[in-house]
């Protein structure tokens, strides 16, 4: 940050001094977003949360993560490196899963009743 000079208006150099902090926040926020969605991206984020990294002034800070963590966070590292895909999320015990892609087929919507135009019943 810039130093004050006396000489100069205090509402001038507040201004100043505001506006170097806010750039260098607007940077680390850029920064931040990027990272995230690479980590999202590689399949990371998910293992590892959201918190696990955090942009600072003078760098990347990354939290600690437990043993269960770490052998995920090495294994998709591992699936990266060997140009494995992104392994397919699949339901836990008692959920149903989600078919993203069905099996196409006719589709089939309501009949207008010609009362209301565009709505289907």
């Amino acid at each position: 940050m810039g130093a004050w000079d006396s000489g100069q208006d205090p509402a001038a150099a507040a201004e100043g001094v505001v506006r170097e902090i806010a750039l260098r926040e607007q940077a680390i926020a850029i920064r931040r977003r990027r990272l995230l969605l690479a980590l999202y991206d590689l399949g990371v984020l998910d293992l590892v949360g959201r918190d696990w990294v955090q942009v600072v002034d003078d760098g990347v800070v990354f939290a600690t993560l437990s043993d269960t963590q770490v052998d995920r966070l090495v294994c998709r590292l591992e699936d990266i490196a060997e140009g494995r895909p992104d392994p397919l999320p699949c339901p836990g015990p008692g959920q149903m899963g989600l078919d993203f892609n069905p099996v196409p087929g006719p589709v089939q919507l309501g009949v207008s009743t010609g009362v209301h135009p565009g709505v289907f019943r």
